[in-house]
């Protein structure tokens, strides 16, 4: 099965790390499955931290010295029903 999405992210004023929860519109049978994540400025880096069946948590990372605080977290998943 594979699903797709996107969502805005905004970082809090001097913060340059945030977590953000990214839910499945339908779940997998379990953890197994594979998410990649992209943000929608190269001064933002993602990466999935954790993942279960309903969800994924993923890290955002604002590069030192860019002025933007908000963006976009596209996602894709492909796992097992």
């Amino acid at each position: 099965m594979q699903q797709f999405g996107d969502m805005p992210f905004m970082f809090p004023e001097g913060v340059d790390t945030i977590d953000v929860a990214v839910s499945l519109p339908s779940p997998y049978a379990d953890e197994n499955y594979v998410m990649v994540v992209s943000c929608s400025d190269p001064g933002f880096q993602a990466g999935v931290r954790s993942r279960n069946e309903l969800q994924a948590m993923v890290g955002i990372t604002r590069s030192a010295g860019n002025p933007l605080a908000a963006g976009w977290l596209s996602w894709i998943a492909i796992g097992g029903q």
